[in-house]
């Protein structure tokens, strides 16, 4: 996964109005998300009609925008605010819902656009899986390795009960090797966090093989599995930035940080 943060001010500003959350041009340009961006500017250089752009909606209010690749099933990258919470939210009658959830506007773009808990009719159902892998037990180890999802947008980087409900969605959270998520990435989530004294633009993605990688489900659903784990971070101090990273990769058998 590769993370870039720029610390900055932010103020949410919806530029449009639109009918939910799934977007049907090739750009952030214009949407509610579009803040989520440092100085507005998205990540380009992605282009296919594979790619769709969309701004997380829950309880219909904007948390972060995420670039999801139909044909792999998975996420690309996520942009987010650190400590980020809707000026709606209410920590006193709201409560963090963990149920993963998923994307109706993929399945059916008339739908409702706020995300929807994921259960089991919406796991048998052919039209939502056709682009969501809804139907992974992570219970299951597949080929010798035992996976989980792992948040693009971490939870633990919101600022409210309901802005880290929403980050439990199958369109932020590509599979993961679970000790991998669990261990190493949840350990430089906390050590980045650390670092963080104000609010800061992330973007956190995924690389994919150039030829496919594959865990496979079920008959004819199959979901592209990340090779690569990077995670940068620029840290404004006085006149300049100081960058740090980290690599991780995945051989094979386990995660290599280099």
């Amino acid at each position: 996964m590769l993370s870039s943060l720029i610390c900055g001010v932010f103020a949410l500003v919806t530029l449009c109005s639109v009918n939910g959350l799934v977007l049907t041009s090739n750009t952030f340009e214009n949407s509610p998300c579009i803040g989520f961006f440092y100085k507005n500017q998205e990540v380009t250089g992605f282009a296919g009609n594979q790619y769709t752009r969309i701004c997380q909606l829950y309880k219909n209010r904007y948390y972060f925008a995420s670039l999801y690749d139909k044909q792999r099933r998975i996420p690309l990258y996520s942009a987010f605010l650190y400590n980020y919470k809707h000026p709606e939210d209410d920590d006193t009658k709201e409560r963090t819902d963990t149920n993963w959830k998923y994307e109706q506007q993929l399945a059916d773009p008339q739908a409702d656009g706020n995300l929807r808990t994921l259960d089991k009719t919406a796991k048998e159902n052919q039209a939502i899986r056709q682009y969501q892998p809804v139907e992974i037990d992570y219970n299951i180890v597949y080929n010798d390795v035992k996976y989980s999802r792992g948040h693009l947008n971490p939870n633990s980087y919101q600022g409210s009960k309901a802005s880290k409900a929403s980050t439990f969605t199958v369109t932020n959270a590509p599979p993961q090797p679970d000790g991998f998520n669990k261990k190493q990435w949840s350990n430089l989530e906390t050590n980045i966090a650390e670092r963080l004294n104000e609010r800061c633009h992330v973007v956190s993605g995924v690389i994919p093989y150039q030829e496919e990688k594959w865990l496979s489900t079920i008959p004819n659903y199959n979901v592209a599995v990340p090779p690569v784990c990077v995670a940068g971070v620029l840290l404004p101090r006085q006149n300049w930035l100081s960058i740090r990273a980290q690599r991780w990769t995945w051989d094979g058998d386990f995660w290599r940080r280099g």
